[in-house]
């Protein structure tokens, strides 16, 4: 899926990485304090989109990807160049990687889901990478569709995924075990569903697109699972629609592409939930990858131009505007 893209910032002081495929290269194009510069980090054998993530060790940042041998892939910064390992996979993964740090000390998981319908987990155990399946009852054909998130309770971590028959699931550790529990959708999911923990005391929000090409939300509010229409209204075109918290107090964005080209946000404005047109007109339909601190007061939402470029349709502190970065 060459129409996504990933960000990521913190690996080093004022720098932010927007990670892409680019003819199965896996390709960062990075700020480097004064100009974006563009950078094969890996050539060959890139089947998905990139998932990056830091935090696994100081310094370090970790890309996964799927091979074209349905394995997963790490490419990861040594402190002084890139190196690659096959990790696990076994020619069985279906889909992205979705990486997770956090979960347990000194350990790392990433998510994907596998060709056989179920979930699984190639995690870091201190001294070897291993294949997990942890859920999914072989009903998760929708590759692409699995998101790890940790910070909903003590030592929990959940894993969302949308089933073959539209429904919203959780796969999720109890404490001493990994259970499935279906938590929404009704039918009615037709796109990743993505979570954010945390937004208030006790919440978690699962954002994910409907078959009626809407904003949705499944989320916990302190007794059940509820699902709630937020915005969209038929027009969400991209497959994911993607959270992001912290650019405001009390403030929740969900960026999506609309069916006319057109990036959109989806925010709760506190006290209702509103849909604004940011920027856009020329956007494929994948997802919008948002970021939140390269600088006070500004947000990015970075995606694909048709003519095979990226954006980002940034918030300056006074107005949204499109700037091409590549």
């Amino acid at each position: 899926m060459e129409h996504s893209v990933r960000s990521v910032g913190g690996f080093s002081q004022g720098r932010m990485d927007v990670w892409h495929r680019e003819h199965h290269n896996l390709v960062c194009t990075h700020w480097n304090g004064s100009a974006w510069q563009h950078d094969t980090v890996h050539s060959g054998n890139v089947k998905s989109e990139p998932a990056p993530i830091t935090g696994f060790q100081s310094g370090r940042m970790d890309v996964f990807w799927r091979g074209e041998d349905n394995c997963i892939y790490d490419t990861w910064w040594t402190g002084s160049k890139w190196e690659t390992a096959k990790l696990g996979g076994n020619g069985n993964v279906g889909g992205v990687p979705h990486p997770l740090v956090g979960f347990q000390q000194g350990r790392i998981d990433a998510f994907w889901a596998g060709r056989d319908g179920n979930i699984y987990s190639t995690w870091w155990n201190g001294s070897q990478w291993r294949d997990d399946r942890v859920g999914g009852n072989g009903t998760c054909h929708h590759h692409d569709q699995v998101h790890p998130v940790v910070g909903f309770s003590q030592g929990r971590l959940d894993v969302f995924w949308t089933s073959d028959n539209g429904d919203v699931y959780s796969t999720y550790w109890n404490g001493n075990q990994w259970q499935d529990a279906k938590v929404g959708g009704h039918g009615n999911a037709d796109g990743a569903p993505l979570a954010v923990a945390n937004w208030k005391s006790n919440r978690i929000d699962v954002f994910w697109r409907g078959k009626d090409r809407s904003v949705h939300d499944t989320w916990w509010n302190g007794s059940q699972w509820v699902d709630n229409v937020l915005g969209g209204h038929g027009n969400v075109g991209s497959k994911r629609v993607y959270p992001i918290i912290g650019f405001q107090n009390d403030r929740i964005d969900v960026f999506w592409v609309g069916n006319d080209h057109n990036v959109y946000d989806t925010y709760w404005s506190g006290n209702q939930w509103q849909d604004a047109k940011l920027g856009g007109g020329n956007a494929v339909a994948g997802e919008v990858c948002p970021h939140v601190g390269f600088s006070q007061g500004r947000m990015d939402a970075f995606w694909r131009s048709t003519a095979g470029g990226i954006v980002s349709t940034m918030w300056d502190g006074s107005k949204w505007a499109d700037h091409q970065i590549y």
